[in-house]
């Protein structure tokens, strides 16, 4: 699995050269903020889902990040934060679903050490975390 996921890493990185020459540099930058967070999410020496914030920064790449690339690719501009905007339904949904399974592991992830954000807010709390990302997603 670790193979085939740094295969298609090696895939996104051709593409994003390619975008980079065609688009410049902010495409560069989100890419390597995507890569970081992916990368990072579950490997050493990041280990963000380990540490309590991998739930929020995979929503923020899964959303916001990629309707910005998404964005600047193809019109050239990167100063408009509409993308952003557009893009946070989504990652509340990635946020959800992650939430989601963090409660049906929270006692795997105590027994090994693991920091979720459903562990950090409490399983009690995390029905407003939920709560606040579905109004979230409604008010736009």
């Amino acid at each position: 699995m670790i193979t085939v996921g740094y295969a298609f890493l090696a895939i996104a990185f051709m593409a994003g050269i390619y975008l980079f020459a065609l688009v410049g540099w902010p495409v560069l930058i989100l890419a390597m903020a995507g890569l970081i967070i992916g990368v990072g999410y579950s490997i050493p020496p990041l280990k963000f889902h380990y540490r309590g914030y991998g739930e929020l920064l995979a929503a923020l790449a899964m959303g916001p990040l990629i309707t910005w690339g998404s964005y600047i690719v193809q019109t050239g501009i990167y100063t408009n934060p509409a993308p952003l905007i557009v893009g946070i339904p989504n990652g509340l949904f990635t946020l959800l679903i992650l939430i989601g399974s963090g409660a049906l592991e929270i006692d795997a992830c105590r027994a090994v050490g693991k920091v979720t954000l459903v562990l950090l807010v409490g399983i009690r709390n995390t029905r407003y975390v939920v709560y606040a990302s579905i109004a979230s997603c409604t008010w736009q």
